[in-house]
């Protein structure tokens, strides 16, 4: 085990960027094949749920967020 640590793990650099590569290549071709191919349209009554959250999801995220804005530039200021 020691000769596979001392090399830096189970992977060499490169080799890492090569599965990075091949992840984003294959992330990007999946991507391709969607918008060109499209997906099924949803039915209307789904269409309205998903505004709907989406319209929660926002509200929740604005509240949320501000909240964390907040705290976060009262740590900032305290920790300077």
């Amino acid at each position: 085990m020691n000769h596979v640590t001392s090399m830096g793990g189970f992977f060499s650099l490169p080799t890492l960027f090569a599965l990075l590569s091949g992840v984003v290549v294959g992330g990007g071709l999946a991507l391709l094949i969607v918008a060109v191919r499209g997906l099924p349209p949803k039915p209307e009554r789904e269409k309205a749920r998903a505004g709907q959250r989406a319209a929660e999801l926002a509200r929740f995220a604005s509240r949320r967020g501000s909240l964390a804005i907040g705290v976060g530039l009262a740590v900032l200021l305290l920790t300077r």
